[in-house]
């Protein structure tokens, strides 16, 4: 079973920091099922944080989705001694998110596993959670590149750079 990861550890394996780090743990990952579960503390400082609405609304969790994936991928890189890749939210689908918002002092669940890969584009089912209570589900596709320069030429429109 693994420790708990955060704190710095967890800061290198993502390229979010200060209020765009959104995970404040890694509590499970299991690289050979491609899943990981994380959790997100919500305090007032946390970025969409919003006192009229309640807190943390519930359809910002794919952000936290999202870092989730980037969570996973980071621990994929540390296994190989590599840095972890750049990655991209290509497509959010079938989203699906409560009423509301997750409120201060809550602590939000975050559930990623792969479904589907077709060379550097990775689709994973996701779930928010607060205790049981489901706050948001959603299917978050994203791609990875070693090379973000590359892959920015390689979008410019023909005669331009």
């Amino acid at each position: 079973m693994m420790s708990v990861i955060e704190g710095k550890t967890l800061e290198n394996l993502v390229p979010h920091r200060g209020k765009m780090l959104w995970l404040s743990r890694i509590i499970s990952c299991d690289l050979e099922r491609h899943s990981l579960v994380a959790e997100y503390d919500i305090t007032r400082q946390s970025l969409f944080f919003d006192s009229w609405y309640g807190g943390f609304p519930a359809w910002a969790s794919f952000e936290l989705m999202a870092q989730g994936i980037s969570a996973l991928s980071g621990m994929y890189a540390r296994r190989r001694n590599q840095t972890p890749r750049c990655g991209f939210i290509l497509s959010v689908s079938g989203m699906e998110a409560a009423d509301g918002a997750l409120e201060e002092g809550a602590v939000a669940r975050v559930e990623v596993n792969e479904e589907t890969v077709v060379n550097n584009v990775f689709s994973f089912r996701c779930r928010v959670g607060r205790n049981e209570e489901t706050v948001a589900r959603a299917v978050l596709t994203v791609a990875e590149t070693d090379d973000i320069e590359a892959l920015i030429k390689q979008r410019e429109p023909h005669g331009q750079s």
